[in-house]
C-alpha cells in the first residue's frame, strides 16, 4: 500500500475521485476546464458506478490527453477484513466498467474510504494493480470547510512526492473554488505538477501485459507512507499524512 511517491523529487500529484453520490450536480466541469486550461497533468480515480451514471462526464474526462484514468472500485463499498474475494470483485468490477466505457486504465487503485485491510497488498498483487491512498487530504467533502481552508491544507500539508486527494464530484463541495489558489500555492513552492503514475514512478515497476498501458506495479524501492489499519475518509476534515504510522 503506497501513500506518496519518494521524497526525493519536487513532484506532486493532485487526483481527483469520482465517487457514486446522491447529490445534484454529481459533477463539477469547471474543475476539469481550469485543468485543461492550466495543462495539468491529473489523475482521476474513478468508481465504475460513478462512470456508468455519468457516461457524458466520463468522457469529458477521458478525452483530456494528459489526464489518466485510474480506479476507485464500482460501488465504492468498505473493504472489510477478511473478504478478499469481495475486495477483488469490487476492483474488477470497476475496471471492467471503466473499460466497457472505452477508457484507458491505468493500473492503480485507490481504495474506497482509504480503506486498507491486511489482505489488500495479496489482492492488489493478484489483479495486478498498485494500491494508492494519499498523504495531503484537506477534507474537500465537508461542507463546513471553505475554500481558503482546502487551499491552505493542501499547500501547506504537501511535500516532494506528495498524493493529494480531492473531489471532482457532488463530494467536493468548495474544491472548485479552492482549485486555482491550490495549483498557483504549490507552484509557488517549486513544487511540479504530474500524475500519479508519474510520482510513484521511482517506487515500481513497470505494469504486465495484461494492462492496458505501461503504468506502476509492484513492490517500492523507496520507503513510503503506509495508511491505518482501516484508512481514513477524506470527509472527516483536513489532514495529511506522511509517514509511516
Amino acid at each position: 500500500m503506497l501513500a506518496h511517491g519518494p521524497r526525493t523529487e519536487p513532484v506532486v500529484a493532485v487526483t481527483f475521485d469520482a465517487c457514486p453520490t446522491t447529490r445534484s450536480p454529481g459533477f463539477a466541469p469547471e474543475i476539469v476546464d481550469l485543468l485543461e486550461r492550466e495543462k495539468v497533468p491529473t489523475t482521476f480515480f474513478v468508481s465504475g458506478r460513478w462512470a456508468e451514471t455519468h457516461p457524458e462526464a466520463f468522457a469529458r474526462i477521458r478525452g483530456v490527453a494528459f489526464f489518466e484514468i485510474a480506479l476507485h472500485g464500482h460501488r465504492h463499498r468498505h473493504l472489510v477484513p477478511g473478504a478478499p474475494e469481495a475486495m477483488l470483485a469490487e476492483i474488477e468490477q470497476g475496471r471492467d466498467a471503466l473499460r466497457g466505457l472505452g477508457a484507458e486504465v491505468v493500473p492503480i487503485f485507490r481504495p474506497p474510504y482509504g480503506d486498507s485491510p491486511p489482505e489488500l497488498a495479496e489482492v492488489a498483487r493478484r489483479a495486478g494493480v498498485t494500491a494508492l491512498t494519499w498523504d495531503v487530504a484537506p477534507g474537500d467533502p465537508d461542507p463546513r470547510v471553505a475554500p481558503a481552508t482546502i487551499q491552505r491544507g493542501v499547500t501547506s500539508g504537501a511535500q516532494a512526492g506528495s498524493v493529494v486527494v480531492l473531489h471532482v464530484n457532488g463530494r467536493g463541495i468548495s474544491t472548485p473554488k479552492a482549485l486555482p489558489g491550490v495549483l498557483a500555492g504549490l507552484r509557488a513552492r517549486g513544487l511540479r505538477l504530474a500524475r500519479a503514475s508519474e510520482v510513484l514512478a521511482p517506487c515500481t515497476t513497470s505494469a504486465g501485459a495484461s494492462d492496458d498501458r505501461a503504468a506502476p506495479s509492484g513492490s517500492p524501492a523507496a520507503p513510503v507512507a503506509t495508511p491505518p489499519a482501516g484508512g481514513t475518509d477524506p470527509a472527516r476534515g483536513p489532514s495529511s499524512r506522511s509517514a509511516p504510522p
